[in-house]
């Protein structure tokens, strides 16, 4: 019976009717792997995690959990927690496993027949040979686990982590044909692992190599795949342009960022995240140079592209603009966007988180600038019950507000103590 993929939103189990329902696992694993495949391309995060699980579950069912369907669904599975939902231990829990079960167990077969061919691993070629497909998941369990402990700061795990990856490529090249113009396989591993590689010596503050990898994923990536396809580009550029004003390049970085900017609109629109993305990007810089102005004005583009009032993104991009607007004592404008950022805070960590306390804490310091004891002393407080209750009473974060209120409530307060001051800091 030949596979075919699924029509967007469809259930791999229902278009048949309910001699598909009674259909045994290894019957329905090829399709089912076909959609998940498809939801990744496609950036559905939530519906592709399910089917990578959905897959996992049918190929274990089918083979045991020890053969190489199981193995490359929880690779696939890791990937996507990783690149389209950034949970960073799910990911890191599935590539492990993985990959431990491939370096435990005998390669996989090659496929039988072409009936097969619907569930073969993403990218790769029909007449994959078992050794090939090995190499292929392995490569890429280990460079997400890399990815993964740079995210978290374990740099010699992640590096440790990357050069098995890059081993792993190599073997892979001697048993897979070049790269095509179209791009193939050991073209995106190519692109993850150089990628990869050049986020963990940024992290490493090795500048210089770290230009290099991301020069050589830009190569790739441009000479690989076709121009409507270089939307891909503009992360590569970001993060060069990062890595340019970190080692000191200040004008490199700035035409990197309005390169990348250009790529961004042609590519997805102005009114895209990923021009919103940019935005945020460039303001960090602006603020680390000081230019106040220009900061305000990037982050307020950047508020106005990002749609959802609860989304995580646009709380933290209004939350940085509000400590701007502070640094231009802009006041009561930062006042109310911080009431906003509380109200989405609320909604997306729930209304007793140190997120909210965090929020409710900076508005309690905007007042206490402006002189409004009565509403910083609100805010202070409020805070300060959120942070014991969520923390306990000896937190570092109870202390300073105890210390805060004490100040505000003192009668014998000397005219010469400083107020408790409040930073605008953005991360680059």
């Amino acid at each position: 019976m030949e596979v075919q993929a699924q029509p967007h939103g469809a259930s791999a189990t229902t278009d048949a009717g309910s001699g598909d329902r009674l259909a045994p696992p290894e019957a329905l694993l090829p399709r089912t792997l076909e959609e998940a495949r498809l939801c990744t391309e496609r950036r559905e995060g939530e519906k592709a995690v399910y089917l990578w699980v959905k897959s996992a579950s049918l190929a274990r069912i089918a083979y045991g959990d020890s053969h190489f369907e199981f193995a490359r669904c929880h690779i696939e599975l890791a990937r996507t927690y990783l690149n389209l939902r950034g949970l960073l231990q799910q990911a890191l829990n599935h590539a492990v496993k993985g990959r431990d079960i491939l370096l435990s167990s005998p390669p996989p077969p090659p496929p039988p027949d072409v009936s097969t061919t619907a569930s073969l691993p993403h990218n790769c070629p029909s007449d994959d040979n078992s050794m090939t497909a090995l190499h292929f998941y392995l490569t890429l369990a280990h460079c997400v686990i890399g990815r993964v402990y740079t995210a978290q700061g374990r740099l010699k795990e992640a590096e440790s982590a990357l050069l098995m990856a890059e081993k792993a490529s190599d073997a892979f090249s001697k048993t897979h044909p070049a790269p095509g113009p179209g791009g193939s396989v050991d073209v995106q591993l190519d692109l993850e692992i150089s990628t990869a590689f050049g986020k963990l010596c940024t992290k490493q503050k090795r500048f210089d190599l770290a230009k290099k990898f991301f020069e050589k994923a830009l190569d790739i990536h441009k000479s690989a795949f076709k121009e409507k396809e270089h939307g891909g580009v503009t992360l590569l550029l970001k993060e060069l342009a990062l890595v340019n004003y970190r080692s000191g390049n200040t004008e490199n970085a700035f035409q990197l960022l309005d390169e990348a900017n250009r790529t961004a609109v042609l590519s997805f629109g102005e009114e895209s995240e990923q021009v919103a993305e940019l935005c945020v990007t460039a303001a960090s810089i602006h603020s680390a140079e000081k230019n106040w102005e220009k900061v305000e004005s990037l982050l307020q583009n950047a508020c106005s592209i990002y749609s959802d009032e609860d989304d995580k993104k646009v709380t933290s991009c209004k939350e940085d603009l509000a400590h701007t607007l502070v640094t231009l004592k802009k006041h009561k404008e930062a006042i109310s966007l911080m009431k906003e950022v509380v109200s989405s805070k609320k909604a997306i960590f729930g209304d007793g988180s140190e997120q909210v306390a965090y929020s409710l804490k900076f508005l309690g310091t905007i007042h206490l600038s402006e002189e409004n004891v009565e509403s910083a002393r609100k805010y202070l407080t409020r805070a300060k019950d959120m942070y014991c209750a969520a923390c306990g009473s000896k937190h570092k974060e109870v202390t300073e507000l105890q210390r805060m209120l004490s100040f505000i409530t003192s009668e014998s307060s000397d005219a010469s103590t400083e107020k408790p001051r409040f930073r605008t800091t953005f991360k680059t």
